[in-house]
């Protein structure tokens, strides 16, 4: 019984908190026995019980199981996103197209044609209406995701885009070129807003910080560089890399910044002081793509050996490796929710992968998570390629 004026208890946030200390327990027992490998399984279970218990209504949260392979690009895929209610996901190749899919089932919904050259990356906008895609074609293009019709193209840039992304908001779209720009759009009229131009080299990324209030490039001249969004220059948050940062991006709150760099090299910074916090060595010579998870201080990257390496990057522990792939991981990204990882090879293939399970532990683990939630009062539904968990 709870005292007046005291709120009930949460059994959601009750059975997510038992299940970070079962999480932790098992990180115990793997420092203990290091050829034990840790699954995050937990972790996966109890951010999508978070999310229910801050929702009104019937919630239901599917988590895939199985890895899904998708086959239709003719060369290289060097980009892959999720719509923001995962529901679809894209990719992107150095055949000149984008591809549209189901992420849970693999089915190929459609394909996007327009761009002459590799197209470079994608992003999907907030409210997952538009896409943009950048290429080497020195063309940004916004395409409406219900018609698949290109609606905008932008052709300010004078070499190679590099990277596109919206702002959390979807008002406005950023670019990074080879040109030295970063350049700012209203991706719904396509309006050219302004450029991003004191760069002394190729702008190879450009992130914006989850509130949107700050804009990052990452230039070949070995800094990463600080903007308002209204395109100001913030001089005193310069960070010096002391190499070349390939991609740079901000962590889900805003305090870390990832930047690979070569040899295999990741580099965590804090984002207001410049401090590198620390240096993940991957096992391979170059690392493809880096990304966040939504929800937790784990941070994935495909690498030239065909793997994807997920690191607790506050630790600077290795958890596990997946492999199915059989060239280079150059694309990936992490579903919104959490509990899906997207992949896009040098082999053509773009593959699905639960986020949550390490090689080997699936069955034993699955089993005691689903007992729980059964224990708990949800409802449980399996078939084949994923679980749906209800209340």
């Amino acid at each position: 019984m709870t005292g007046e004026g005291e709120a009930p208890a949460n059994p959601f946030a009750q059975i997510a908190t038992e299940l970070d200390e079962r999480k932790a327990i098992a990180e115990m027992e793997v420092q203990r026995n290091k050829d034990e490998e840790v699954s995050i399984l937990q972790q996966r279970f109890a951010d999508a019980i978070r999310e229910m218990s801050d929702r009104e209504g019937t919630v239901s949260v599917r988590i895939p199981l199985n890895v899904m392979s998708m086959d239709h690009h003719k060369d290289a895929i060097v980009s892959v996103a999720f719509s923001s209610d995962d529901s679809e996901l894209a990719s992107s190749s150095h055949d000149g197209t984008i591809r549209i899919w189901n992420p849970l089932t693999g089915e190929h919904i459609r394909a996007l044609s327009g761009h002459t050259g590799h197209v470079n990356s994608i992003s999907y906008a907030p409210d997952a209406k538009m896409l943009a895609s950048a290429s080497s074609d020195r063309q940004v293009r916004i395409w409406d995701t219900t018609t698949g019709i290109s609606s905008q193209v932008l052709t300010h840039h004078k070499e190679r885009v590099n990277k596109v992304v919206f702002s959390p908001l979807g008002k406005m779209l950023l670019s990074a070129s080879h040109d030295r720009t970063a350049r700012l759009w209203n991706p719904s009229t396509g309006e050219h807003m302004m450029a991003l131009s004191k760069h002394k080299g190729a702008v190879l990324d450009a992130d914006f910080s989850p509130d949107g209030n700050t804009i990052m490039t990452a230039c070949e001249d070995g800094l990463l560089r600080f903007w308002t969004n209204d395109g100001s220059l913030i001089d005193e948050r310069t960070i010096q890399v002391n190499d070349v940062p390939q991609q740079a991006i901000f962590s889900p709150n805003g305090d870390v910044i990832a930047v690979v760099v070569s040899r295999g090299l990741l580099r965590m910074y804090n984002t207001f002081s410049g401090m590198e916090l620390r240096t993940i060595q991957s096992n391979a010579k170059n690392i493809g793509s880096v990304q966040f998870s939504p929800y937790s201080d784990v941070v994935a990257f495909g690498t030239s050996n065909d793997d994807i390496q997920l690191w607790n990057y506050a630790m600077g522990t290795v958890i596990h490796s997946l492999r199915n792939h059989k060239g280079p991981v150059s694309g990936l990204n992490f579903s919104n929710n959490g509990t899906m990882i997207v992949s896009g090879s040098h082999d053509t293939s773009v593959k699905v992968w639960p986020a949550h399970v390490a090689p080997g532990t699936e069955k034993a683990i699955l089993d005691t998570v689903l007992k729980m939630m059964k224990d708990a009062g949800f409802k449980v539904k399996q078939d084949d390629i994923s679980i749906t968990i209800s209340r």
